[in-house]
């Protein structure tokens, strides 16, 4: 995957070309093409999800419906053939379903994630080798739609899910590590961040083990094969470092900041090889090595904080010129991070820098909402909040 927008473009053009194709093909002789049709859909809405643009997110949820509806009529007629396609593709269609925002989508996500993990249960059972692996991902997809919700029987189902895809994940290790060590170490990441969300201090100890023990499989695994596996890595290190941080101890910071400072490292050398790949994990981790930075609290560390922040909200307006629908949110919320670090400084002149973040931030909030209200008028509440402070410290009457 190169990233760039050209890239994007051509994958987007051959796609659509497959698809039109074996329409005419499925059309003409069902029973030979509509498999190969349905999963060129699911292809061609992968696609059209790499674009990041609304239009765009819209467009592979029609394709990801089609081609469920077309696995849902194949599995009818061939059940043992054609139903792990179909949860392939019920899973598909849930995580498309989830970047909507609305609850009516999410509704239908987690309906989708719930019917795919029933089908990989009965078919794992039949042939375990064959299906385990994407029941695991499927139940990580499930615990991820659960935990959206927020009450206290989905947080267990929660949690009970992403460890059963951890203990199929060991599983699977235990008879094919080189397989299947990359996919467990992603489901630990997956548990430890399920366990945070809890917000009891038990859970959070043993988020940390969980975090720790990804870090150090992928460490293993980049070691061996950097070019396949720094990038995962540098996101586990940064997840391991907010486990550390919410331990709330300095010992644990200070880690935390080691951390996140070799998280950006390995982003910094990844983006001047492949800079359209790699530029989005980079902006996500200066935005966390930003906040670890804070959190020390010392001058110089907020020096360096602050010029990571401006940093970051350069990376995101590089983004959105591209994937607007992607990146917009993220800087809204860099710019609400630049702007609180201004106004900590006392000169005049970062008070001025600090209004005008403050005031992009609802500008862009205030079109998100306008757009998907559902998703983003909370979000400008809070930006409308922080642009009031900003004016009330300014002084002045008209402000």
């Amino acid at each position: 995957k190169q990233g760039d927008a050209a890239s994007r473009d051509k994958a987007v053009v051959w796609a659509q070309k497959a698809v039109i194709i074996f329409e005419k093909l499925a059309a003409e002789e069902p029973a030979a093409h509509q498999p190969d049709f349905a999963m060129l859909l699911n292809n061609l809405a992968s696609r059209y999800c790499e674009q990041g643009d609304e239009e765009w997110q819209d467009a592979a949820i029609a394709c990801a419906r089609e081609a469920v509806d077309i696995y849902h009529t194949l599995a009818a007629e061939k059940p043992a053939i054609y139903r792990p396609d179909l949860a392939m593709s019920l899973n598909n269609l849930a995580n498309q379903l989830s970047e909507q925002g609305d609850v009516a989508s999410r509704r239908e996500a987690l309906s989708c994630a719930r019917e795919a993990v029933n089908m990989y249960r009965n078919v794992a059972a039949e042939q375990p080798a064959a299906h385990l692996s994407p029941m695991a991902a499927s139940l990580n997809t499930l615990a991820s739609q659960l935990s959206k919700l927020g009450d206290a029987a989905s947080r267990r189902e929660t949690l009970s899910c992403a460890r059963e895809a951890v203990r199929i994940r060991r599983k699977l290790v235990g008879e094919q590590p080189a397989a299947y060590l990359p996919d467990l170490a992603m489901s630990l990441n997956n548990l430890a961040a399920f366990l945070s969300m809890q917000g009891d201090a038990v859970l959070r100890s043993e988020a940390l083990e969980h975090a720790k023990k990804a870090v150090n499989i992928q460490r293993k695994l980049a070691a061996e094969q950097p070019a396949t596996y720094l990038p995962n890595l540098a996101m586990l290190l940064d997840n391991l470092a907010n486990h550390l941080s919410e331990q709330g101890d300095v010992s644990s910071r200070g880690e935390a900041l080691s951390f996140a400072r070799e998280a950006m490292g390995i982003l910094r050398k990844l983006v001047v090889e492949q800079p359209a790949a790699y530029l989005p994990a980079l902006a996500m981790s200066l935005s966390n090595y930003t906040v670890r930075l804070s959190e020390k609290g010392d001058a110089a560390s907020r020096g360096e904080a602050l010029s990571c922040a401006r940093e970051g909200v350069g990376v995101y307006q590089t983004l959105t010129v591209d994937q607007p629908h992607s990146y917009l949110p993220a800087l809204a919320k860099e710019l609400n991070r630049l702007a609180l670090s201004l106004l900590e400084r006392e000169d005049g002149k970062s008070h001025g820098e600090s209004l005008a973040c403050a005031q992009d931030a609802v500008d862009i909030r205030r079109k998100l909402a306008a757009e998907q209200p559902a998703a983003y008028l909370s979000s400008l509440a809070v930006s409308l909040n922080n642009l009031a402070a900003h004016l009330c410290r300014l002084g002045d009457e008209a402000s």
